[in-house]
């Protein structure tokens, strides 16, 4: 009786024991099912994650490139041939030859397409003179200098009621004088994108009659 009792007990402790590997295989699986889902999860929320930022740097480069910037156009120096300067105060005069440099910066991503347009010369007022540019362009995010053609720069249109003003400039050895225009074009981008943009010249400079030098310019 007793070896059998023994037997039914090592019998039900197996069972137990069977039932209680089953069991850790079971909550193994199930956790290592768990943990293989929450890794699934995590990296699909990584993915979005990622994707979301990609988007938006695509939209930041996008907007920046896509910007339309207004090009700048300058005089920035110029260099004189004939300087004949009458500082006399009952008929004073000034009759000058002057080689303008321009510059056209295009900080656009596209090429900026320009018409032909007129640079004019004032003093107080009173144009002087004027200067041509060519119709042309300016390539993606650069820099086109414009020597110019020698211009002639005259007293001869200005206003009577100048007379004694001029004459106080040019005895003071220093001709105030601005110069303006107006560019027209347009900024192509990719072939395919073409947005109209202006550019404006509104510089002010002073001509140095000693030393026949261009100085002080300052454009807006």
């Amino acid at each position: 009786m007793g070896t059998i009792a023994d037997d039914d007990d090592q019998k039900k402790l197996n069972e137990t024991q069977k039932m209680d590997v089953e069991e850790s295989a079971e909550a193994a699986a199930a956790l290592k099912k768990e943990l293989r889902r929450k890794k699934r999860k995590k990296m699909a929320i990584l993915f979005v994650i990622f994707t979301i930022f990609q988007i938006g740097m695509l939209l930041v480069t996008v907007l920046v490139v896509m910007k339309n910037r207004t090009p700048q156009f300058k005089l920035k120096s110029a260099t004189f041939e004939a300087f004949n300067v009458n500082p006399a105060a009952t008929n004073p005069s000034f009759n000058l030859t002057m080689i303008p440099n321009i510059r056209i910066k295009n900080t656009n991503f596209g090429t900026y397409k320009y018409g032909e347009t007129t640079v004019t010369f004032f003093y107080r007022g009173s144009v002087i003179g004027s200067a041509v540019v060519y119709k042309s362009k300016v390539g993606m995010r650069s820099t086109k200098k414009i020597r110019g053609t020698a211009i002639e720069l005259s007293s001869t249109g200005i206003n009577g009621n100048l007379v004694a003003e001029l004459g106080n400039d040019l005895s003071s050895g220093m001709l105030p004088v601005t110069s303006q225009a107006r560019l027209n074009g347009k900024v192509e981008m990719m072939f395919i994108i073409k947005r109209k943009k202006s550019a404006n010249m509104n510089c002010s400079m002073k001509i140095n009659i000693s030393t026949r030098e261009l100085q002080e310019i300052s454009c807006n």
